[in-house]
């Protein structure tokens, strides 16, 4: 019985020799090495990228809010091709990179949680609220960014993983180490990004915050 098993399987290896003028031995867990198939994890794309490219970039194209919410005189859109980027060309959802300044004037301690800002230089109307978390809604600071786009990916659900990972760097290393429910009262300086859903209410989600 052993020595059909083994004949069978010598068969089975010349065939393959064969057919292919080679055989390669590979590792259980290194097959993606043979088939050049990677598995995607947005984790360390993220983590890769986020201090050394998409940060600078942000910076880089940054406006100061008060400027663009007196500028815009209730009307954002009115300002999208100069200062915004849409994300579709032309068209698609708004978004603003913007830096600023102001005091903390409310905590809304949620799930999706927020500091309301009280805005340095801007007394309008608008209301103007920062993203705290743990959940952070939208998906403006990977629609801001210039340094990876859709096409880089496979499908929509890396492009998801994408702005989920990007979330979790901001939980952990911009949010956090400020402990966002003691702010109010406190004066804050960010930087952040803000997708444009109404004039009324401009709701932010941090990349830089710091207190001062």
């Amino acid at each position: 019985m052993k020595k059909r098993i083994f004949v069978l399987g010598l068969i089975c290896v010349l065939t393959l020799f064969k057919l292919t003028g080679c055989i390669t031995v590979i590792a259980i867990g290194d097959e993606d090495r043979l088939t050049g198939h990677v598995e995607f994890d947005a984790s360390l794309v993220v983590d890769e990228l986020w201090e050394s490219r998409i940060i600078p970039d942000l910076e880089s194209r940054a406006i100061e809010l008060s400027y663009l919410l007196i500028e815009s005189d209730g009307n954002l859109t009115s300002l999208g091709h100069e200062y915004g980027k849409f994300t579709m060309g032309d068209t698609g959802e708004l978004n603003f990179i913007v830096t600023g300044s102001g005091t903390v004037i409310h905590v809304e301690e949620d799930r999706s949680g927020f500091l309301t800002i009280d805005l340095d230089g801007y007394d309008g109307p608008t209301v103007v609220n920062l993203q705290i978390g743990t959940v952070y809604r939208g998906a403006s600071v990977r629609n801001s960014q210039n340094v990876i786009t859709f096409d880089d990916f496979t499908n929509q659900v890396e492009w998801a993983n994408i702005s989920q990972n990007i979330h979790l760097v901001i939980d952990e290393t911009v949010v956090a180490p400020v402990n966002p429910l003691t702010l109010e009262g406190e004066h804050i300086e960010f930087l952040a990004t803000f997708t444009v859903t109404g004039n009324d209410l401009v709701l932010m989600t941090p990349v830089h915050l710091s207190v001062n």
